[in-house]
C-alpha cells in the first residue's frame, strides 16, 4: 500500500466520520427541543403526586367502589415512573460529563 492509498483510506474513513457526527448532531439537536418538556412533565406529576395525588386517590376510590381506577392513581406505577426518569436523568448527566473528559479509558467504560 502506497502512501497515497493510505491517505486516501484516511481520507474516506475521515469523510464516514464526518458525516455519522453530522447526523448525530441532528439527533442530539432533537433530543436536546424534546428533553426540556420531558422534565417539565416528570416535574408536574411529581408536584401533583406531593401536593393532590392523595386526596383525588382517596376520593376516586371511594366513588369506585371495588371498580378498576386509573393507573396514576396507583403510588406504585407514580413512583417508579417517576423513579426511571430520575436514573435516566444521571445517565445521562454521567454521559455528558464523561464526554468532556480527556482520558484513555476503554470506549466500553461509556454508557
Amino acid at each position: 500500500m502506497t502512501s497515497l492509498d493510505t491517505a486516501t483510506a484516511n481520507a474516506d474513513r475521515a469523510q464516514r466520520q464526518l458525516e455519522e457526527v453530522r447526523a448525530d448532531c441532528a439527533r442530539v439537536k432533537d433530543f436536546l427541543a424534546f428533553l426540556p418538556r420531558a422534565v417539565e412533565r416528570a416535574e408536574g406529576l411529581g408536584g401533583y403526586y406531593q401536593d393532590q395525588w392523595l386526596e383525588d386517590r382517596d376520593e376516586v376510590l371511594a366513588a369506585a367502589g371495588g371498580a378498576v381506577t386509573p393507573e396514576a392513581l396507583n403510588e406504585d406505577a407514580i413512583y417508579e415512573v417517576l423513579a426511571e426518569h430520575d436514573a435516566l436523568m444521571r445517565r445521562l448527566l454521567l454521559a455528558v460529563a464523561r464526554s468532556f473528559q480527556d482520558t484513555d479509558e476503554d470506549d466500553e467504560a461509556r454508557p
